[in-house]
């Protein structure tokens, strides 16, 4: 199972995009969003930050901002050598919170 494979896994329709490459995208209009993820550049790694609705509105009602440096959040990377032999990094991010 390649990374791709195990976040579709894990990404569900009511999950919430929290963080593209550590900047807080929350605000954002989607084509914003859209040119921070294509604008990712070799050698940068595309870093996700994902949190699932339980854990969005739980930090939301305690006022709380989620940020990829939260001690539940888990990391899922995967390195990939493209055709032309350059490696690239994609990681994304869950944060979880634990009842």
């Amino acid at each position: 199972m390649n990374i791709l494979e195990a976040v579709l896994g894990q990404i569900e329709v009511d999950n919430h995009l929290i963080e593209v490459n550590g900047k807080n995208i929350e605000k954002m209009d989607d084509t914003t969003v859209h040119q921070h993820i294509r604008g990712t550049k070799f050698p940068q790694p595309l870093q996700l930050l994902v949190a699932d609705s339980a854990t969005y509105n739980h930090y939301k009602q305690q006022h709380k901002q989620i940020h990829s440096g939260l001690p539940t959040v888990r990391r899922i990377t995967e390195d990939r050598t493209s055709s032309n032999q350059q490696s690239k990094k994609f990681e994304f991010i869950f944060v979880f919170f634990y009842l």
